[in-house]
């Protein structure tokens, strides 16, 4: 019995060690995916090295991975169109498979609903059709308590809707976003979006 318990407690603690190395990786791989479009392709092939082992367990590894893939074609965009759509493309299927899995996890959403936004704006890969379903999940669920998430949230949301030629929705996320009391880009972008419209 005695043995049996120190087998459970090394298994637990094991367990543990796992999940913690997990989510060291995954804290890891998030870094260098918000570094990687300022610092190049390595640190994007860097991103996607650290995250790869957990894209099948994971669905936040696997967004951010999708996500780090469109980031690396934008470094083919001039030299080589047709690598950087094939990547383009792959990343997105990595995003899409990871909402697919977990569709009510709002950061998934997140993480596809500005990337979307980023690849349909400066490629030639449109993303609006599927990223308006994120729109519509995070218009039809509560913002979370966090502000600075909420103000992540508003940002994109606003943006989705510029480019959807409705300006008033896009404005009142905007101006949502603002209210938000979060000190983050997002607000100072939406900051700067409503001040061209007010002149």
């Amino acid at each position: 019995m005695k043995m049996m318990m120190v087998v459970c407690i090394a298994a637990l603690c094991v367990t543990g060690v796992c999940a913690q190395s997990m989510d060291d990786s995954i804290e890891r791989g998030i870094a260098l995916h918000d570094r990687a479009l300022a610092e190049g392709e390595e640190t994007a092939l860097k991103c996607r090295e650290t995250l790869e082992p957990l894209i099948n367990t994971n669905m936040v590894a696997r967004a951010y991975y999708g996500s780090a893939v469109t980031i690396q074609a934008s470094f083919y965009a001039e030299e080589d169109p047709i690598q950087s759509l094939t990547l383009l493309e792959e990343g997105a299927q990595y995003m899409d498979s990871a909402v697919s899995n977990d569709p009510d996890n709002g950061e998934l959403r997140l993480i596809r609903l500005s990337n979307g936004i980023e690849v349909s704006r400066s490629s030639p890969l449109k993303r609006y059709a599927v990223i308006a379903d994120d729109v519509h999940w995070f218009e039809n669920h509560p913002l979370p308590s966090s502000p600075e998430y909420s103000a992540a949230i508003l940002f994109n949301c606003g943006l989705y809707h510029l480019d959807a030629g409705d300006i008033e929705t896009a404005l009142d996320a905007l101006e949502t976003c603002v209210e938000s009391g979060a000190e983050t880009a997002a607000v100072q972008n939406a900051r700067d979006i409503l001040r061209r419209y007010e002149e």
